[in-house]
């Protein structure tokens, strides 16, 4: 009963505004039952209830520049400069105005979702099948959102020391605490935990391909990310060798999709999960506004014949998403992903022709033509590895992650019009390690903070 009535605390928590918070709430229609009912809470709670804004982790990449062209109307990025140009506290944009990161609190207020099903579901009715396959979403869940949040808000994975992560917060009623963050290993730690949890009770489970539902696949994929990151290999390749073999790696053909039409759809045999809406932060609404655009850079690496420039790039804009189709989604997990991780942990392993082969598998859906690829060594093969990575990625949030666990190299964005202001993110800057918002902090003023250097404005 005591959990039940925390659950139910919770439940009139999220599920009402200020106004109505007092009112009679009918039990019957708050307090679930059996494990469909959790279900579709988790669904309702989770899944489907996010905005993408995640939008600025691509600002701060060297995929992207600013144009502010001569007697421009408006500037249309001005709220996320403070991302743009790494400033000390990136939420206050270029007219001072605060652009709050959301991120953090949506994130959590999941995990905290996550841990009340976790804790309920023994007390629900429902069959083995239920159950497992509740419980494989769950642990699936928790464990992306504590990813996100450990490769925005903390520092870089390294094994050799014990960085500054984020808080794991495992309680399933409200209490007055005051968080403290864990060290990145802990928090690693956590997710893996949760993956393997996720991938046993999936295995349980009977699935069917549904993108918009989490799968065994879509662990695999994230638990071959984890590892990859972590820098272990051997366990990088095993994940995604599952994931490609249930698969039968198969891959969306770019040169069969219509025209004007996007190729991340439903449709897209590779596809394995997307959720969250799409917010298109980098689409152009007037060539005479100030908007953040593609970099000459990133366009620079496209080769001749790689069909992803024109059907992921238009002229200065993205065109991967087009916000038109209902089931263009900001986050995404597909199948390429898992060659392009394995690529990577084979030529770490010693096997740099398995590595080319994996890019070759990729290219050949991409490519119009001469798709064939090769390494002269160890150095060249990974300068590629990465190369095909930010290509294939590109605007889905995993080059500035990337460039984290690459060593933060030096980016240089520019701003203004006319006499244009230099920003310069040096190597190993602070400022690769998101601040926790300044909501939280002027919460919770005792937890520690990320030494990020001030910048001109």
């Amino acid at each position: 009963m005591k959990n039940k009535i925390i659950f139910l605390f919770i439940s009139v928590l999220l599920l009402t505004s200020c106004d109505d918070f007092l009112e009679p709430v009918s039990q019957d229609k708050i307090v679930p039952e059996d494990v469909c009912q959790l279900r579709e809470y988790l669904l309702g709670e989770v899944i489907s209830n996010e905005a993408d804004d995640m939008c600025f982790v691509d600002l701060m990449t060297d995929d992207v520049t600013y144009s502010m062209p001569e007697g421009m109307r408006r500037d249309m990025g001005a709220r996320y400069f403070g991302y743009y140009t790494w400033q000390r506290d990136p939420e206050i944009g270029a007219a001072n105005a605060q652009q709050p990161d959301i991120c953090w609190d949506m994130y959590y207020h999941h995990i905290f979702t996550c841990n009340i099903i976790l804790d309920q579901e023994p007390d629900m009715n429902g069959t083995d099948e239920e159950r497992n396959a509740l419980k494989g979403m769950t642990y699936f869940m928790r464990a992306n959102y504590y990813f996100l949040l450990v490769n925005m808000y903390g520092e870089p994975y390294d094994e050799s020391r014990e960085g500054l992560g984020v808080p794991i917060n495992d309680e399933v009623g409200i209490e007055n605490k005051r968080y403290q963050r864990s060290s990145v290993k802990e928090v690693y730690e956590k997710i893996e935990e949760d993956l393997l949890a996720s991938i046993k009770y999936f295995k349980k489970a009977s699935s069917e391909r549904n993108i918009a539902m989490p799968s065994i696949h879509a662990a695999y994929l994230l638990a071959s990310r984890m590892y990859l990151y972590k820098k272990d290999y051997v366990n990088t390749k095993k994940y995604a060798d599952l994931l490609i073999s249930e698969m039968g790696g198969c891959l969306g053909d770019l040169s069969k999709t219509k025209r004007g039409k996007p190729f991340l759809t439903d449709e897209n045999p590779e596809m394995i999960f997307a959720y969250s809406s799409y917010k298109d932060f980098i689409l152009r609404k007037s060539r005479s506004s100030g908007i953040p655009i593609i970099s000459e850079e990133f366009k620079d690496i496209f080769e001749r014949n790689d069909l992803r420039y024109n059907s992921y790039c238009y002229r200065d804009d993205v065109k991967k998403w087009n916000s038109s189709y209902s089931h263009c989604r900001g986050k995404i997990f597909r199948l390429s992903e898992a060659y392009l991780n394995r690529a990577e942990a084979n030529v770490y392993l010693g096997s740099i022709g398995a590595a080319m082969s994996d890019l070759e598998t990729i290219r050949e859906k991409r490519f119009s033509k001469d798709y064939e690829i090769g390494a002269s060594g160890e150095e060249d093969a990974i300068e590629k590895v990465r190369a095909e990575r930010r290509r294939e990625l590109c605007f889905e949030y995993h080059r500035w992650f990337d460039l984290r666990r690459y060593g933060m190299p030096r980016l240089v964005h520019t701003y203004g019009v006319g006499n244009t202001e230099e920003y310069v993110l040096e190597e190993g800057d602070a400022a690769y390690t998101l601040p926790i918002p300044m909501s939280v902090r002027n919460m919770n003023t005792t937890i520690e903070k990320i030494n990020r250097p001030n910048r001109q404005k």
